[in-house]
């Protein structure tokens, strides 16, 4: 079967990582945060240490063509934000147009959403196997990416290496697949991000 790379010069993304929020109190974001329509990718409770919720969020990032940023807040807080609609936009500003939380929960759902609003992405399990620091990054990125897609109502892929082939519910499947998304799901995800945040929502290509 043909496969297929999304190309960095046709794809990439001109990403900032915002600060995060270091609890309920703490403001959502820094101020240049909110400047324009994003995706916001929420740390919960501490999935991953702040550093590297940043660095997987930036990695994920690189693959689309969209503005990302990213918060943290107390597991405490999730109930609340998805059983309101409104409180999205109220904890986060206006321009917050779909929400990604990560989360590790040993008990809770592997992934859970509101198309066109939020998903919720459950990290727990990542690290059965002893993986090496590279495959665990790239297993935590295609997560980050699921949940994106999945928020935007995108479903699971034919294409093998997609994030969201369909066989990569298993740790063998998704390590066979790349950090990527496929032209088939990726384009739909950006209509469906374009209606909910406008042109601005995307982020400009970078320059030759």
């Amino acid at each position: 079967m043909k496969t297929f790379r999304i190309r960095h010069s046709e794809f990439c993304i001109a990403l900032a990582v915002a600060a995060f929020a270091t609890g309920a109190s703490a403001r959502p974001f820094r101020p240049e945060a909110a400047a324009k329509p994003h995706v916001l990718f929420v740390n919960v409770g501490g999935a991953l240490p702040n550093a590297d919720f940043a660095d997987v969020a930036e990695y994920a990032a690189s693959r689309v063509q969209v503005n990302i940023w990213t918060n943290a807040i107390d597991a405490s807080m999730v109930r609340e934000l998805i059983d309101d609609p409104s409180a999205l936009t109220v904890r986060f500003g206006t321009n917050c147009c779909t929400a990604v939380f990560i989360e590790k929960n040993a008990k809770g759902y592997s992934f859970l959403n509101a198309q066109g609003s939020w998903s919720m992405v459950n990290l727990r399990g990542l690290d059965r196997g002893a993986p090496t620091a590279e495959v665990l990054r790239d297993r935590r990125a295609k997560m980050f990416l699921k949940g994106l897609a999945y928020a935007c109502g995108s479903g699971s892929s034919l294409e093998p290496k997609c994030s969201l082939y369909y066989g990569s519910f298993t740790l063998d499947g998704m390590d066979k697949t790349g950090v990527q998304i496929s032209p088939m799901s990726y384009f739909p995800m950006l209509e469906t991000l374009r209606a909910i945040g406008g042109t601005e929502i995307l982020s400009p290509l970078p320059e030759e």
